[in-house]
């Protein structure tokens, strides 16, 4: 028996031995996938896009509610003499849109522009119930907006650059031109004042021929900032944009 016990107890040692050995290759292996993961989640193609509009355009409130549809968001701030940058990253499959929110200042933007020429593409954001609105200064707020945009997109940095425009705020849009008749402030606007499809083209038009270079495609999309799902369905529609150019640049 004590033989016995004995070729038992080194028979259970060397048991444990072993058991101890594939828990630790197993950990190993398990590490390993970590950090090939790790390694994959960084290679990830990474799209970097400029954010920018007026002053109560909702371009704030869109990024808020894009951080709450996508819970893998990363946000920081950055700021300096020049602008304001909230910076965020957003994983959509394979890929990530970087979203660089910049709060302009008219007279520093030849110098900050020139800090984003690796940067591929700019979303402006437009509110569109801003159309009978006024500014401090007296002037038509939207006619503001699309002075802005034509600064922005034909400008000699930004030019070349894939342009998305987010006319914003539909909802409190369709609203308003019920009791206030777009062509009392669009002159030039021929469609039925209430009619919500009309008026919603009409400034995707306006928009649309401001752009100066020529072959490039603004790309419009009608959003409420305050609406997830409308949002969520908006940036997968941006996102595959993105993509289909890349292939196409790409020759595939």
């Amino acid at each position: 028996m004590g033989l016995l016990g004995n070729n038992f107890t080194r028979w259970m040692g060397l048991k444990a031995a072993k058991q101890r050995e594939k828990d630790e290759a197993s950990r190993r292996d398990s590490d390993i996938g970590r950090q090939l993961k790790l390694e994959k989640k960084k290679a990830k193609k990474t799209f970097k896009i400029l954010l920018l509009g007026a002053g109560g355009s909702g371009k704030s409130t869109i990024i808020k509610q894009m951080g709450i549809v996508y819970s893998n968001a990363l946000s920081e701030d950055e700021r300096s003499q020049m602008t304001r940058i909230n910076e965020s990253s957003f994983e959509l499959g394979s890929t990530k849109l970087q979203i660089l929110d910049v709060d302009i200042q008219e007279t520093k933007r030849k110098k900050w522009l020139s800090c984003f020429e690796d940067v591929g593409y700019m979303i402006f954001v437009a509110a569109l119930s801003n159309y009978d609105q006024h500014t401090a200064e007296g002037h038509n707020a939207m006619r503001d907006e699309m002075m802005l945009f034509d600064s922005l997109a034909n400008d000699e940095q930004l030019k070349h650059k894939s342009i998305i425009v987010f006319l914003n705020k539909l909802d409190v849009f369709e609203k308003k031109i019920a009791v206030s008749p777009l062509s009392e402030y669009f002159t030039d606007f021929n469609g039925p004042d209430t009619n919500l499809c009309a008026a919603a083209t009409y400034f995707a038009d306006q928009f649309r021929g401001i752009n100066k270079t020529r072959n490039r495609e603004i790309h419009i999309h009608y959003t409420n900032a305050t609406d997830p799902k409308m949002l969520q369905v908006t940036t997968a529609s941006v996102h595959h944009m993105i993509i289909q150019e890349n292939w196409r640049s790409a020759g595939l």
